[in-house]
């Protein structure tokens, strides 16, 4: 590529390519969501209504972490990849302190219902994981910082 060749463009003058890790976390959070109503099926079916809670509760703490990701992709839309590496960690740290206080915030209240907010929250993580990995593989993107 040399620098004459045009770029594809996006929305004001954007490589299409820096719209990826966006891209990948809005799929990322699609599958999430998509992913509830079988986890509260599930988890009725383990633990009743409880069970459902819980399900749905864990799918909506990885919601929510999927949530920072898409902001901070947002917001580094145009910023140079340093800039981005820098709010991705910055949403790692908010996202694991968002869990933490999530945990913490239900304390013994749905006791009963931790193996099912536990296990969907952590099946829905390596599902948007899945996802996102998914879509950053498949761009065919030339990695090119000036």
């Amino acid at each position: 590529m040399t620098p004459g060749d045009r770029v594809p463009t996006g929305r004001a003058g954007q490589s299409a390519w820096a719209r990826v890790p966006e891209q990948a976390a809005v799929r990322g959070l699609a599958a999430v969501v998509a992913a509830l109503p079988p986890a509260a099926l599930l988890g009725a079916l383990a633990g009743g209504a409880r069970g459902a809670l819980g399900a749905a509760l864990g799918i909506a703490l990885i919601a929510l972490c999927q949530l920072l990701s898409w902001a901070a992709t947002r917001m580094a839309r145009s910023e140079p990849a340093a800039v981005l590496a820098l709010l991705l960690v910055a949403s790692y740290a908010t996202k694991a302190g968002v869990i933490l206080l999530g945990v913490l915030l239900l304390g013994d209240r749905l006791a009963d219902a931790r193996p099912a907010l536990a296990l969907s929250a952590g099946l829905a993580a390596v599902l948007a994981a899945t996802v996102e990995a998914a879509v950053i593989t498949r761009t065919r993107a030339p990695y090119v910082e000036l």
